[in-house]
């Protein structure tokens, strides 16, 4: 959707003005139906940077921006987002929330619940789900090739925080006052992907670690055993604490299997498939390197969805199951126990 010569933009704000924001800014502006008028952050002079980069007003406090917008981008660090999305709905604002959606599942709750009191347009920014590759993973797993679901598995390296114990990818990631470690923050997408292919999860039972002895609750890798509510097995080892990196994420049927890998940790190269009526493998290639392709195919679909009015299909309950699994995942680690979902 491109706003015509004289047709009304979308005005959105942006929350949070850290590295994120430029990924959605610029897939904002390339949108032609978007405009950021407004943005905040804790950071006077890096909200003041980022208004005056794409000509929106910098505010001072967040509240104030509401009443100048349609919309709103949560951007920030995934602690603060509950605050920000409950009173921007309550204020009639349409709702785009990076992912995770929240650290505690008692915030995705009190988000759903807004949602559902409000009827307002809430969308989760799992931009891997819009990427080319993965659409046609997605395909192929829906269309029923594969036949019944035995396995889901992802395994996903690479550098990221805290790599050696060193002070690597510094910013809120590794801030005390923020951080919420990588089975928080990034599984959310695995996790994400794994409930889109194959269904609800179970239970699980995982262990988790880290690499900063200053932040002990920071961990940086997790190796997952889950149960699905189908009765098939998920898989997910994943880490910011390799020095070699590398991804592949897939699914086994009974009458077939696929896998998409790549080189890098989201780079999605390589797609096979074989099923039994079929006498050797396929081979698809990608060159769908994780850019900024996906951020604005989002950001395209949102705009849409608040066009139209209608309700995202990645929405506030996608956002609250990948907390509630990865909540449950630290859980198993701490407690050393099997953690029930159902």
């Amino acid at each position: 959707m491109r706003a015509a010569p004289g047709e009304a933009v979308l005005k959105t704000a942006v929350i949070g003005a850290g590295g994120i924001s430029r990924s959605h800014v610029e897939a904002i502006r390339v949108t032609g139906s978007m405009a950021v008028a407004g943005v905040y952050d804790v950071d006077r002079g890096r909200a003041e940077a980022l208004a005056a980069e794409t000509g929106a007003q910098a505010y001072e406090r967040w509240e104030e921006l509401l009443p100048a917008v349609d919309a709103v981008h949560i951007l920030s660090p995934p602690s603060t987002h509950r605050e920000y999305a409950v009173r921007a709905l309550e204020a009639g604002k349409a709702v785009f929330c990076e992912k995770p959606m929240t650290v505690t599942v008692e915030d995705a709750e009190a988000i759903v619940e807004a949602v559902e009191r409000t009827r307002g347009i809430f969308a989760v920014g799992f931009n891997m789900r819009f990427r080319p590759a993965f659409l046609r993973l997605e395909e192929i797993v829906r269309r029923g090739d594969l036949g019944r679901i035995l396995n889901f598995f992802c395994y996903r390296l690479g550098a990221g925080a805290g790599l050696g114990g060193e002070r690597y990818w510094p910013g809120w990631r590794t801030d005390p006052r923020y951080a919420c470690g990588m089975t928080i923050e990034s599984l959310a997408h695995d996790l994400d992907m794994l409930l889109a292919l194959a269904g609800e999860v179970a239970d699980v039972r995982a262990n988790t670690s880290g690499t900063r002895a200053d932040l002990p609750d920071f961990d940086n890798t997790a190796n997952v055993v889950m149960t699905l509510a189908s009765g098939a097995t998920a898989l997910i080892h994943a880490s910011w604490a390799s020095y070699l990196p590398g991804s592949a994420r897939g699914v086994l049927g009974m009458d077939g299997s696929v896998s998409l890998e790549g080189g890098d940790i989201w780079d999605f190269d390589v797609l096979r498939l074989r099923t039994k009526k079929m006498e050797r493998e396929t081979i698809e290639r990608f060159d769908d390197r994780f850019d900024g392709k996906s951020y604005l195919a989002e950001n395209r679909y949102f705009a849409e969805c608040v066009d139209r009015g209608v309700r995202p299909r990645i929405n506030e309950l996608n956002g609250y199951h990948t907390v509630r699994i990865s909540q449950a995942i630290l859980q198993s680690h701490h407690q050393r126990i099997v953690v029930s979902l159902g």
